[in-house]
Parts: structure tokens; C-alpha cells; sequence
């Protein structure tokens, strides 16, 4: 769902990017929040970070990828329920 104030924050080329801090910072203040931590969070961000970085770089397919560190992912779930 888009918010037109927001938009026009990041539409207006004299403030991209150099005021992408303050419009971030705008936008994260009305609609972000903490991402639910859980036990095996960080286990499972150190599994799943190195996966995204080699689909970004075009190393791996997402499907490749997703499918290698699938199986890593819910064991450390189902270790840490």
C-alpha cells in the first residue's frame, strides 16, 4: 500500500539518496518495527545470509540456494522450539 507523503519523499530527485537516512528514518518510525528475535535466530540469519549474498551475486539460483540451506534452517528450528 503506498503513502503519497512518502512517495514524494523519495520522488523528489534533490533528495535522493542524500536524504535517504531521514526519509528511512521517516517512513521506519511510522511503520517499522523490531523483527520478532527468536531462540536459533542468529544460527539461522548466519545460515541464510551467505545464501541471499550468492543469489545476489548471481552464484547460485534462489531455488538452489533456498533449496541447500532449507533442511540447515529447520533443523536449527526445530532444535531451538
Amino acid at each position: 500500500m503506498a503513502d503519497d507523503k512518502y512517495w514524494a519523499l523519495y520522488a523528489d530527485p534533490t533528495k535522493f539518496p542524500k536524504m535517504i537516512g531521514p526519509n528511512s528514518k521517516a517512513i521506519a518510525d511510522q511503520y517499522g518495527s523490531l523483527l520478532p528475535l527468536r531462540p536459533g535466530w542468529l544460527e539461522v540469519e548466519q545460515i541464510v545470509l551467505p545464501a541471499v549474498q550468492q543469489m545476489m551475486s548471481g552464484a547460485k539460483t534462489p531455488k538452489a540456494a533456498m533449496d541447500e540451506i532449507a533442511p540447515r534452517v529447520q533443523a536449527v528450528l526445530d532444535r531451538t522450539k
